[in-house]
């Protein structure tokens, strides 16, 4: 660190250790003061000669020859500013000690590089004495040579040697002028000369250190730096340079050793608080380097050194939208420093912000750039925004300056990979896994793309070296189970994943699959106790915990699961997965306040976190908070304005709130940030057949089966345009298509509404039936099938269904309702007891206010079911049905002019199921 940069860190850092020692009387003169000051001083003692200076200049602010002496003290502890404050003082009170005032003045000017002051106004004078005459021309040379003025500082350093040519500082000039016109090693061999005739010069053996670490041999400086502290206690820089070296070296004890000699000096000394930063990131104290960091920045706002570093910090910690924050405001006023724009772009890449990142290093990126690390960043942000062929380039560009590096080799590959040249990337990936050493990345692509090859024999093989290379990893064994339960051979996974528990018992991901196969075998109870041995072992393993509030939930343990979900919750406050899974429990048990409570409080904890925007927007839906969701996920885009699924999640709220137009604009948005993003085409598939555009909703959905040829959305939204434009038997077609590739009974039921719709209703019904005896538990499409029986008229089958739903469902509202009117048909006495139960679970609804009612009328309990009837003819007054079912009640009750006029509202309905009944009941009136 430059002399210059040190005086900066040291303003006011020995005030308080001053004035505490000026507190109280003390006994000794003036003079006895000074003449101590002047003892320590030349014990090497600067701290102790500091506080009798200052001791002195207590009793005497006038004392010329104490701030003389304070100068110089300040001088040789590097607080050149309080230096030079102190020297133009004893000036002005007219003290030049032979130039003695002067000399030191140019010397506290230099250090603190103020050339031009030492050039314009420190001159040596006739009457001045040789010794600070020659001190005066050999800091004016240095004063030159700041300035690059070699010509100068050789006329200075000849005007040095006329004076004093045996002197230190004319000797360290020459030096100076050797290292700006020959080498290192030359001014070296100068100022080892000097030092052979006096070994005890600071300066020289500064100067020293320094070309040592021009040299690279910074190691040799460390012995130095010794001698420098043994010569003079408290001399600030000396501990700096010597922290830096031994940080430089991963020496972090004795690095903290002269961190802490700063401390003891002053703890506002903000390069001190900076290097204890820096110790704090080599031994991984990540959160202690943050704070010790701050505290050199709320001492030293501008101070750039440590602003990089809390970007680094922020960076490495995860934390990179601060780090991009921080990093950004430092560019923007040191542009030229590279190290700061390698990690702002690779904030910007952890972000998923591939433009800004690859923006951040456009104005570095010229065809002279040979720096590997920042032409793979920049592959890394082209390869993350899409730009494959340029991706390539680059990594190509870094590969000529490091052919050999794994890395880069491994990333080209995964381009090659998304560019379809498979084998050629396979290839590579085969050679780089064969490679030695542990494994690398290339290992885990190799085998991801072999597995999703379905090419399992070959990545056992690669996971094989894999093991031999991380024999204590318990990763490449969960791979291998991976693969075998792929295989289905689940006893092979299972040793696997067993395997790799045994190896780290915390391992979740080992955990998890092995649950996996117990729940699959009918064993929850071994899948629960894993998951609690995890727990066990770790009481802050939040990862297992939502895994038993998981399985609770399956198994329907609304208890259990919540109260796994607030230990989680306990053991790490404010985690977005948790809030977001406690909001997401509370809705599912109807309780959306509560679950709004969650989503707020994981919006407010993480208010720079898209997901939890997005819990908080879910949960705004669920209560029907249109507006509040629009706005959650308009803030979740302008965090996150390069992800398509923000913009979807927009859609879908603006849809809920009624902007299908504004909706539309975000799906296309969305699609334009990511032309493959299915999601928004069948988004925008589906808006458009809701406005009934189902030519362009035909084309959309075509888009959606060319990006996903495979999945059954694009053929599903396909029959949906279809039926809406009146083409059935087109919309056939393209359901049973969808069927064939997602065998599921909403497509069988979606098949059944098409062939319904074609005239193909027996057909239509027989497709159901067919779905059903394969599939005998699937009750919501049963339900579908005891309706089509009902709208046909076949009670007794449909009260077949109606029953086998309420076996699995008892409260099933619709079932209850619809077996009660099938009883009521068949003459089935039952039909009173079902719609009654109906009632009990469905309280004041239209429909089963009425069922039940007409159900007790046509048993005869004319007073019983009338009153129910007019109740639900309240809720549902255009209902004809409940209508007719009125006017009928009050014929038999006797009140024939209300019967007239309800059965009159039927006629003037022109219903054509009830038309024709009421007309029939007038007549008889």
């Amino acid at each position: 660190m430059s002399p210059r940069s040190i005086a900066r860190a040291l303003r006011a850092a020995l005030a308080a250790a001053a004035l505490a020692t000026l507190v109280g009387g003390c006994s000794k003169s003036e003079p006895e003061i000074l003449a101590d000051a002047q003892s320590r001083f030349a014990s090497g003692d600067l701290p102790g000669a500091a506080i009798e200076a200052k001791s002195a200049l207590a009793r005497n602010p006038e004392n010329a020859r104490a701030r003389l002496l304070l100068g110089t003290i300040d001088n040789e502890s590097g607080k050149f500013k309080e230096a030079e404050a102190e020297l133009r003082r004893a000036i002005e009170l007219g003290l030049v000690e032979g130039g003695r005032v002067h000399a030191e003045l140019a010397r506290a000017l230099v250090a603190d590089g103020q050339a031009a002051k030492v050039i314009s106004e420190i001159r040596p004078l006739d009457s001045f004495e040789p010794e600070p005459v020659t001190v005066i021309h050999a800091m004016r040379g240095r004063a030159y040579l700041l300035q690059r003025d070699r010509e100068n500082a050789k006329r200075s350093l000849a005007a040095a040697a006329r004076t004093g040519p045996n002197h230190a500082q004319t000797a360290l000039l020459h030096a100076r002028l050797l290292l700006t016109e020959a080498t290192p090693a030359e001014a070296l061999a100068a100022v080892d000369a000097l030092l052979a005739a006096q070994p005890k010069n600071v300066e020289a053996l500064m100067l020293r250190a320094d070309l040592l670490h021009l040299l690279k041999r910074s190691a040799e400086a460390a012995p130095v730096y010794d001698a420098i502290i043994a010569l003079r206690k408290g001399m600030i820089p000396v501990h700096v340079a010597r922290a830096t070296l031994m940080i430089h070296l991963n020496k972090l004890a004795e690095a903290r050793k002269d961190v802490e000699a700063i401390a003891r000096v002053s703890r506002n000394i903000p390069v001190g608080h900076y290097l204890r930063a820096l110790v704090l990131v080599r031994e991984g104290k990540l959160a202690d380097a943050e704070i010790a960091v701050q505290h050199a920045l709320k001492i030293l706002p501008d101070y750039p050194a440590a602003q990089l570093l809390a970007g680094l910090i922020a960076h490495s910690r995860g934390s990179h939208a601060s780090a991009e924050q921080i990093l950004s405001k430092f560019l923007a006023r040191h542009p030229s420093n590279l190290t700061a724009r390698k990690l702002l772009a690779a904030a910007q890449i952890e972000m998923r912000k591939g433009k800004e990142a690859f923006e951040t290093l456009e104005p570095v990126l010229t065809a002279k750039m040979t720096d590997h690390t920042v032409l793979a960043i920049a592959a890394d942000a082209l390869f993350l925004g899409g730009s494959l062929d340029r991706a390539g380039e680059y990594y190509q560009r870094a590969l000529a300056a490091r052919p050999d590096d794994p890395k880069l080799r491994t990333s080209l590959a995964a381009v090659q990979l998304q560019r379809g040249e498979t084998e050629q990337a396979l290839a590579e990936l085969e050679a780089l896994s064969k490679l030695e050493g542990p494994g690398q990345r290339a290992d885990y692509i190799l085998i991801t793309t072999l597995y999703r090859r379905g090419d399992f024999a070959k990545a056992l093989e690669a996971v094989t070296r894999l093991q031999a290379k991380e024999p204590k990893s318990p990763v490449p064994h969960n791979l291998a189970g991976i693969i075998n339960l792929e295989r289905k051979d689940p006893a092979a996974a299972r040793r696997n994943f067993e395997r790799a528990l045994e190896l780290d018992p915390r391992y979740f991901p080992a955990a998890a699959n092995l649950a996996t196969i117990d729940v699959a075998e009918k064993k929850s109870a071994d899948a629960r106790h894993r998951f609690e041995q995890i727990v066990a072992k770790d009481q802050k393993n939040v990862r297992a915990m939502l895994a038993l509030a998981e399985l609770a939930s399956r198994e329907n343990d609304k208890a259990a699961a919540l109260k796994w979900l607030e230990r989680a919750r306990a053991a790490r406050p404010g985690a977005i997965e948790t809030l977001g899974m406690l909001s997401a429990h509370y809705l599912s048990v109807g309780n959306a306040a509560k679950a709004l409570e969650y989503a707020r409080e994981a919006a407010s904890r993480n208010p720079s976190s898209p997901a939890a925007l997005d819990v908080l927007g879910t949960a705004q839906m669920a209560a029907r908070e249109y507006n509040g969701a629009i706005q959650s996920y308009v803030k979740m885009t302008q965090l996150a304005p390069r992800q398509p699924a923000a913009y979807y999640r927009l859609s879908v709220a603006q849809q809920a709130g009624g902007e299908a137009k504004g909706a539309e604009s975000t799906l296309r948005k969305a699609i334009e940030l990511d032309a493959a993003y299915v999601p928004a085409w069948a988004a925008l598939a589906g808006l458009q057949i809701n406005q009934g555009r189902t030519d362009l909703a035909l084309k959309t959905a075509a888009e959606v089966k060319r990006l996903a040829p495979h999945a059954a959305q694009g053929y599903e939204l396909e029959g949906e345009a279809l039926l809406r434009a009146k083409r059935p038997a087109e919309a056939v077609k393209a359901y049973e298509a969808a069927f064939d590739r997602s065998r599921t009974g909403s497509n069988a039921v979606k098949i059944y509404v098409a062939r319904t719709r074609a005239g193909s209703r027996a057909e239509a019904i027989g497709g159901l039936e067919q779905w059903l005896e394969r599939n005998p538990r699937d009750q919501a499409t049963r339900l579908v099938l005891a309706d089509a029986h009902l709208a046909d008229g076949r009670f007794g089958a449909a009260a077949a269904h109606y029953e086998q739903v309420l076996q699995a469902a008892p409260k099933e509202i619709l079932a209850l309702n619809n077996l009660a009117i099938c009883y009521l048909a068949l003459g089935n006495p039952r039909a009173v007891e079902v719609a009654k139960r109906a009632h009990e679970v469905a309280g004041n609804d239209a429909n089963v206010l009425d069922t039940y009612g007409w159900v007790l009328v046509e048993n005869g309990k004319v007073s019983d079911g009338l009153p129910l009837i007019e109740n639900a003819k309240r809720l549902k007054p255009g209902s004809d049905e409940i209508t007719y079912h009125l006017a009928v009640a009050m014929a038999r009750a006797g009140n024939k002019s209300g019967a007239r006029r309800e059965a009159e509202s039927v006629i003037a309905m022109k219903s054509a199921a009830y038309g024709n009944k009421a007309r029939e009941l007038l007549s008889g009136l």
